[in-house]
């Protein structure tokens, strides 16, 4: 039973959908605008060079045999997906700062997403970590830097509710031996770390 809970909470809280959570969770959290058609471009936008691309680009190396499993449980099959999905990160963030660089939460968001993913390719070629741990914790960052930044915000409840999800997520992976205790807090240090002093520097 617990071994199925922790499979379900690996596969909601999959790091390719946490930049799109993380684009809903900003706006219903920090924006007062209703969720419009500029929103859903944006969302669209976010979808698709973080989620339906990368994942086209993995399905077509396992397909091809170039990796064994799409969970690349090798540390040494995950440095070239790693370095595409950087890739496509990367020129999302650099869309998003050519044209909507007035949007300050979206470029923080697809800019700390692209530098937690090119640090986690780095980090890779050395040592496995949890990416998982470091798609929900960059989250968690985000939030705590935001609420830091402008203690006006009313940041504290759902800053605790996923602090508790980040706990779920890091236990889940423990639980499935899918990582070791150093690989999954490596991944949290990456994620929270990462995004937390992005939006410091810049807020």
């Amino acid at each position: 039973m617990i071994q199925k809970i922790s499979k379900l909470i690996s596969y909601i809280f999959h790091p390719a959908l946490m930049p799109v959570v993380g684009y809903l969770l900003f706006f219903f959290l920090l924006s007062s605008e209703p969720f419009g058609q500029r929103q859903i471009l944006f969302l669209s936008l976010i979808a698709l060079g973080t989620f339906i691309i990368p994942a086209f680009f993995l399905l077509t190396l396992r397909y091809t045999g170039f990796i064994s499993s799409l969970k690349m449980e090798n540390k040494e099959e995950r440095a070239i997906p790693f370095m595409f999905t950087t890739i496509f990160y990367t020129l999302l963030a650099y869309l998003m700062i050519q044209k909507v660089s007035y949007e300050t939460h979206i470029v923080l968001l697809t800019g700390g997403v692209a530098l937690s993913m090119c640090l986690t390719t780095l980090v890779t070629l050395f040592h496995k970590t949890s990416v998982h741990t470091i798609g929900i914790s960059g989250l968690l960052g985000f939030l705590f830097s935001f609420q830091a930044a402008n203690t006006s915000l009313e940041l504290l409840l759902p800053t605790v509710i996923l602090f508790f999800l980040t706990g779920m997520v890091m236990s889940s992976r423990l639980y499935l031996k899918a990582h070791t205790p150093n690989e999954v807090w490596s991944g949290f240090l990456i994620g929270f770390g990462t995004c937390f002093a992005i939006v410091a520097m810049v807020l």
